[in-house]
């Protein structure tokens, strides 16, 4: 092997199908990606959720979580992220207790603001600054109900939430719901520039970290640097709360890893076909370090990690030494438009991180996909 690595794996659904397939068979693809991360060794899977877009997949990933629970036994299921301000901070304390229970206590929960503008209009929170403060509104309110039992006057800017005159534990009203991980199941923040606040925030409450696909490397190390500035001189930073989301693809040799990949009908090339699109439409690409002149082609060969096992191996490892001692690759889900080829690149993913740890190692699959797709 090129490089020692030791790095947790896991799955990041945006889910984001810029072919537009019907809204089932997006639903389906999705669980069964969930399933096959767990019999393939991964360790966790996080999807994020938007309400008015028909690019995407899951509306609420909190009801999506609930039906891969009944579906898994042992993969870590992450809402990734719960767009936080479009919802009472009353349901979601409730509705997470609930989903925490479903999960045999599997769950994390990351934390957003709600990125899609459609849905911003929707809600009436197309200012930015407004809708933040109202995230972090809602945060204050869920986890003070989290963490002590009625009675409630909480009070806020954005909300006032009070339980006190109707408390009549005899008959078990006016109680709430006990989490199975306490005092609630880990809470993340996901960060895309590197000077986040997010990162600082997760940081200091020592928090999970999740860094966004397109964040280049150098946003990446700043990102960790922030983390630890939160975390400050009382709390060495936990890097095992760090995840690095990135889109990667393997196959057998690095020949075939750069055809997958360059192929204009591939998953990972419409993904970032897509992006590119969407992000010139709101002249933001910088967020993404394109420019007018950037192709599709140079951001799948700035932003994927593919080749072969090995080659991937390395450059891994060479990002960890880059950026910081991330824990934990979010490998990005693409749309399957080639099936047996990226089913068989989660399969190499999980038998490469399997390889330092063997007790990790995945179930047996078919025959037909260890072997390489003709």
């Amino acid at each position: 092997m090129n490089a020692d690595l030791d790095l947790n794996l896991g799955l990041f659904m945006q889910p984001l199908y810029p072919s537009r397939k019907a809204f089932g068979l997006k639903i389906a693809e999705d669980v069964g990606k969930v399933e096959r991360a767990e019999q393939w060794g991964f360790s966790e899977v996080w999807t994020g959720e938007h309400f008015s877009g028909s690019v995407y997949s899951v509306t609420n990933n909190r009801m999506f979580l609930s039906y891969a629970a009944a579906r898994t036994k042992r993969i870590r299921l992450g809402a990734g992220v719960l767009n936080l301000p479009f919802y009472h901070p009353v349901e979601v304390a409730a509705g997470i207790a609930m989903l925490d229970h479903l999960s045999g206590g599997r769950l994390m929960v990351g934390i957003g603001g709600g990125g899609l503008q459609s849905d911003q209009e929707l809600y009436g929170l197309q200012d930015g600054k407004r809708r933040m403060e109202k995230m972090f509104a809602a945060l204050e309110v869920v986890r003070h109900i989290w963490s002590q039992s009625p009675p409630w006057n909480i009070d806020n800017e954005h909300y006032h939430v009070r339980l006190e005159s109707q408390l009549f534990p005899e008959l078990g009203i006016g109680s709430f719901p006990e989490m199975v991980q306490q005092p609630h199941p880990p809470l993340a923040l996901a960060a895309s520039s590197g000077a986040s606040h997010s990162a600082r925030l997760a940081g200091e409450n020592d928090w999970m970290l999740l860094s966004a696909h397109f964040a280049p490397p150098t946003a990446l190390e700043r990102q960790w640097e922030t983390y630890q500035e939160g975390a400050g001189s009382g709390r060495t930073a936990n890097p095992a709360r760090w995840k690095v989301v990135r889109s990667v693809f393997i196959a057998d040799t690095d020949a075939e890893a750069e055809k997958f990949v360059m192929n204009p009908t591939s998953g990972t090339y419409k993904h970032f076909e897509y992006e590119l699109r969407l992000l010139r439409h709101f002249n933001a690409q910088h967020k993404i370090g394109a420019t007018d002149q950037t192709t599709v082609t140079d951001l799948v060969r700035d932003l994927v990690i593919f080749g072969s096992p090995e080659t991937v191996r390395q450059k891994l490892a060479d990002l960890q030494d880059r950026t910081g001692p991330f824990s934990t690759l979010l490998m990005l889900a693409h749309e399957h438009t080639h099936p047996d080829e990226q089913e068989h690149c989660l399969f190499l993913a999980g038998q490469m991180m399997a390889e330092d740890r063997p007790a990790r190692r995945p179930e047996p699959v078919p025959a037909s996909l260890m072997a390489r797709p003709s």
